[in-house]
């Protein structure tokens, strides 16, 4: 941790940096494990993204606020897909999502469902794909993705329901 302290200036953001990573830290090392299996691969993006998050402590909110832990996850999310895509491999969404049925042929099943429905989620605008893995992947309520996004309550309100439509509609298209 005294690393990272060498790239933050004030005691404050020093402090807060301090308790990002008490708070955090065991939640970002299961997110990267989630995705890459492997623990020596899972620690070092959880470090490379602290080292991220130390030379951006001042825009970071603090702990606790659902802004914060959700923007720590997205993070270490995002470094941890972007070693594997640095080693060309594909990353399996349905394998992170879900656990596995004892039932071979259900498995496949529900992994061709949820791989079309994510697809589908990742055609439509960005709003409403937000809104959506805010809501679905997250699960979080119309109030803490107004939060999270910085959007009136009634505007998360209409994209998801305007983005659920757009899913439904595209859904139906590929069946």
């Amino acid at each position: 941790m005294i690393s990272f302290f060498m790239l933050i200036d004030s005691e404050t953001d020093k402090e807060k940096f301090k308790k990002l990573y008490e708070a955090y830290q065991k939640k970002m090392l299961y997110v990267a494990y989630q995705i890459l299996n492997n623990q020596q691969d899972a620690e070092d993006v959880v470090q490379d993204s602290f080292l991220a998050i130390a030379r951006h402590i001042s825009s970071i909110g603090n702990v606790g606020e659902a802004r914060t832990g959700l923007y720590l996850m997205k993070t270490v999310k995002n470094r941890a897909l972007n070693l594997i895509r640095s080693r060309k491999e594909t990353v399996s969404w349905d394998e992170i999502a879900l656990s596995t049925p004892d039932n071979i042929q259900e498995t496949m099943c529900i992994k061709e469902e949820v791989k079309q429905v994510l697809d589908a989620i990742y055609q439509l605008k960005e709003n409403y794909r937000d809104v959506l893995c805010l809501h679905f992947l997250n699960q979080l309520t119309t109030k803490e993705i107004a939060d999270v996004l910085g959007k009136n309550h009634n505007t998360v309100k209409t994209e998801l329901r305007r983005g659920k439509k757009q899913l439904f509609q595209l859904i139906n298209k590929k069946f």
